[in-house]
């Protein structure tokens, strides 16, 4: 049975990728309590241990995992309805997380005066987050805290997100999306260019930019080719000891994207039975919006529990109750409307429909 045969038989839209998403969210928060209780520092013996594949493995799974599921929107739409759906799906929630700490929680727990407050350039450069061009701080807010005074240091892969729609956006045009040979391809030349470079510098760092990246076009990839890719254990096996060995080695891991998307793809594809937080909303992005600020208000209001255990139980309680007001007062009223607009952008603005476009998003979820 293929990849997509297995999809078949959850009419396309199997729990599983509900549940990686919400999994890949609450792993995103896990791995901030270290730095938000302890310290940017504390991260660093993590980034050379024996546990660092697993935390490189995150993010690339998401993206690759954004790749793959954004790919069957995409192939339904024109360019500009696809870039249309990205952007009813990221930025209505977006702009709401930062109005709501930049405007509602933020001047509660600044150290300066409401007047400073509001006058300061660098609540206005904060409101920015909502283009997608990303402040990480508020004026006087978190500037005791372990971590430091970032509020939203998670939001540095909404570039990168951006960088991948922008990427496939030119691969259609120039027609690439419609050859999955030359997007493995350009998958395998980047992939070795990544080899061939002195990765020196990435010790004792996080994963770098284009690794999600790569990780993206790997997903973009798998699904181009889903109804020739086989789904089975054995594979899965593989990929997963081959993501973890070319992890664990910062010379290596540029070969780690399309074992991270089979990995991913093949977990995503299987179909359990839904529990009522998966079958009542997708979750996951307001999940990645609030858990790090979620974690810094945490971490400023109850400094005794500065542990990593208890900082990450509280605030994925109280940023899952942000994520479900989240969905259903922002993201799920606006979503319901995208066959409207979508209709109304064929009348005004007909276009020739594309199998070529394809997309992720940092936060993986199908439009």
């Amino acid at each position: 049975m293929s990849l997509g045969q297995e999809m078949e038989t959850a009419d396309n839209n199997p729990s599983g990728f509900n549940y990686l998403r919400l999994l890949l969210a609450l792993a995103v928060i896990t791995w901030h309590t270290v730095i938000v209780c302890y310290g940017l520092e504390a991260e660093t013996p993590f980034w050379t241990g024996p546990i660092r594949p697993a935390i490189f493995f995150i993010l690339p799974a998401f993206f690759a995992l954004g790749g793959f599921l954004v790919a069957a929107s995409a192939l339904r739409n024109t360019i500009a309805g696809f870039l249309l759906l990205r952007a009813m799906r990221l930025y209505p929630a977006l702009l709401f997380e930062v109005t709501t700490f930049a405007i509602i929680i933020g001047p509660f727990i600044t150290t300066y005066s409401l007047g400073a407050y509001f006058t300061d350039e660098s609540l206005y450069l904060y409101l920015l987050n909502a283009t997608g061009f990303i402040h990480y701080f508020l004026p006087g807010v978190f500037g005791s805290n372990p971590a430091g005074p970032a509020v939203n240091l998670q939001l540095w892969t909404i570039p990168r997100e951006l960088e991948c729609y922008a990427l496939l956006t030119g691969l259609a045009l120039i027609g690439f999306t419609r050859r999955p040979a030359l997007i493995a391809l350009a998958l395998a030349v980047m992939s070795a260019y990544g080899l061939m470079r002195d990765q020196q510098a990435l010790i004792g760092s996080g994963p770098p930019a284009r690794l999600l990246i790569l990780s993206f076009l790997a997903g973009i990839l798998l699904y181009m080719w889903k109804d020739k890719v086989p789904s089975r254990f054995p594979y899965f096996v593989l990929a997963a000891a081959l993501s973890w060995y070319c992890l664990s080695d910062v010379h290596l891991m540029s070969l780690s994207p399309l074992p991270v998307a089979y990995a991913t793809v093949w977990l995503g594809a299987k179909n359990p039975r839904r529990i009522w937080f998966v079958a009542t909303g997708d979750y996951s992005y307001g999940l990645y919006l609030y858990g790090y600020p979620t974690q810094q208000l945490i971490a400023q209001l109850l400094p005794d529990l500065r542990i990593w255990y208890w900082n990450g139980i509280i605030s994925v309680i109280v940023a899952g109750v942000f994520a479900c007001i989240s969905w259903h007062l922002v993201e799920h009223p606006v979503l319901k409307r995208k066959s409207q607009i979508l209709a109304l952008l064929r009348v005004h603005a007909p276009g020739r429909r594309t199998r070529a476009m394809i997309s992720l998003a940092g936060r993986p979820e199908p439009a």
